[in-house]
């Protein structure tokens, strides 16, 4: 959808070809015509991140702890990578050089990238976000794993699975608190889907206004 949204805007409202791209709104009539079926609903997350210093402190250790092993440590930093700038887990992990811009401090996503959803995506980088891409400049991706492949979201959320801190995280909708991001059991918004959350509960707890998050993320300030 957001791709014929953009091919939408080329083609200009006078053209023949504009009516056969879909609507702006996800489930119109139109829409699930062109696309043959109804577009899923947004995980929500019922989750709240506990944003007390000291559980933060472990879950940043507990991290840390896999950039010695060379098996685990592109993951690693793909995690503290994403958790420096709230970049969408599959855009960060999928991190590609030429995404890079190191004069300005930033990293601009084209809107086609895995991640963006369709829109183009520029993000600010912190010195520590910024000090692992300068350490992984060698390759195409910045995150790539030691069998050559690149990291993926997948691979943040399994190693999350095995980063224990006490009541890290609490499930309002069961009343549950978690000692991980990504718990068994739970079937909603989890794993390296969170890590914008944890991002996002940081910023808040120290003052950070939410639309100066959202441009830190690469979020729509318009949504």
């Amino acid at each position: 959808r957001q791709v014929g949204l953009t091919l939408k805007e080329l083609v200009g409202p006078d053209t023949p070809e504009y009516k056969l791209f879909p609507d702006k709104s996800p489930n119109t009539d139109l829409n699930n015509r062109i696309f043959g079926r109804s577009e899923p609903a947004k995980a929500i997350s019922e989750v709240s991140i506990n944003p007390d210093k000291k559980k933060m402190s472990q879950l940043f250790a507990g991290i840390s702890n896999y950039l010695d092993d060379p098996k685990t440590r592109p993951i690693a930093q793909a995690i503290i990578f994403n958790l420096n700038t709230g970049l969408r887990p599959n855009a960060a992990a999928g991190l590609k050089i030429s995404a890079y811009k190191p004069d300005s401090g930033a990293i601009y996503i084209e809107s086609e990238t895995k991640g963006a959803k369709g829109r183009p995506v520029n993000i600010p980088l912190n010195p520590i976000a910024d000090s692992i891409l300068q350490g992984n400049l060698t390759k195409g991706n910045f995150f790539i794993k030691s069998n050559g492949k690149v990291v993926t979201s997948k691979d943040m959320s399994d190693l999350l699975k095995k980063i224990k801190v006490p009541d890290i995280a609490f499930d309002a909708a069961t009343g549950r608190y978690f000692n991980t991001l990504n718990p068994d059991g739970f079937t909603g918004k989890k794993g390296s889907a969170l890590l914008r959350n944890v991002h996002a509960t940081v910023g808040q707890s120290i003052g950070v206004d939410q639309d100066r998050l959202a441009y830190l993320q690469g979020r729509s300030l318009k949504s």
